[in-house]
């Protein structure tokens, strides 16, 4: 039996996937939602200031993706998506 042998200079490292360029797309694409998260302010649950502050970035300081703005803005697309779907009918689907 032949020992296996690793040659760390050949490890494989792996994808890292760019998420850091994927957010800021994902903020550039949606803009408008972003920056006026009218669905989320309806709500009346959030205060205004905090949560335009929240959403200003997709990262933090630190250079880590800002979790809590990619939550709030998931949301606010989502509710706006919604929103269209029910104003547009809902093709004969109804929820049970």
């Amino acid at each position: 039996m032949c020992p296996v042998t690793r040659n760390s200079e050949s490890a494989e490292k792996g994808f890292i996937p760019p998420v850091r360029d994927w957010l800021r797309a994902i903020w550039v694409e949606n803009e408008d939602a972003i920056q006026d998260p009218e669905l989320l302010l309806a709500s009346g649950l959030l205060d205004p200031s905090a949560l335009r502050k929240e959403l200003a970035s997709p990262l933090a300081r630190s250079g880590r993706v800002n979790q809590m703005a990619l939550r709030l803005a998931t949301l606010e697309l989502w509710l706006r998506g919604s929103q269209i779907w029910m104003q547009n009918g809902s093709d004969g689907l109804q929820f049970r």
